[in-house]
């Protein structure tokens, strides 16, 4: 926003404790409301393995543990050229959610459903010239999605959330 304070961030800078407080209040209170909602975990944005093991280390050694009938994944493509099958966290977290579902099983969430909530690729080529190959390259990646989304039977919905186009300056 314009007028934000320096430190502001649209991301979670909380912990993990905080978080899954805040998960399981909203679940309580969902569930005393409709017993029939499905309540979201908030999605992931890319890690690396390694970073994403330590989140959800955090975020299940929390008491009490965390409440949530689906649990999310945001699996942007950080390098579009990679593609969904790409799987080291680097340069695509596509397929995060297989690690998710193993920690999931591990963790007594055996068969939680999993949300793809926002797949995409940025499309904004630093060269206008490029712009049409871009947006190709990026359109080719939704089948692509979805078909690797296909092959877990946990992933149970899919989001292509945006072409994550952020222009030029200027424009």
């Amino acid at each position: 926003p314009p007028n934000a304070p320096p430190d502001w961030s649209p991301f979670w800078r909380g912990t993990s404790a905080q978080y899954v407080r805040i998960l399981n209040a909203a679940y309580d209170a969902t569930k005393a409301a409709d017993p029939t909602v499905v309540v979201l975990s908030s999605g992931l944005a890319p890690l690396t393995p390694t970073a994403l093991a330590r989140w959800l280390d955090a975020f299940f050694a929390n008491d009490p543990r965390p409440r949530f009938d689906w649990f999310g994944w945001h699996p942007y493509g950080i390098v579009a050229e990679a593609g969904p099958d790409a799987n080291d966290g680097t340069t695509s977290s596509f397929r995060g959610f297989e690690r998710i579902a193993e920690r999931l099983d591990k963790e007594g969430y055996t068969g939680a459903p999993i949300l793809l909530s926002e797949f995409g690729y940025g499309t904004g080529a630093p060269d206008p010239s490029l712009q049409g190959w871009v947006d190709e390259m990026v359109a080719s990646m939704l089948p692509e999605g979805f078909a690797a989304a296909r092959s877990s039977p946990r992933v149970r919905g899919f989001n292509w959330f945006s072409v994550q186009y952020h222009g030029w300056e200027g424009e």
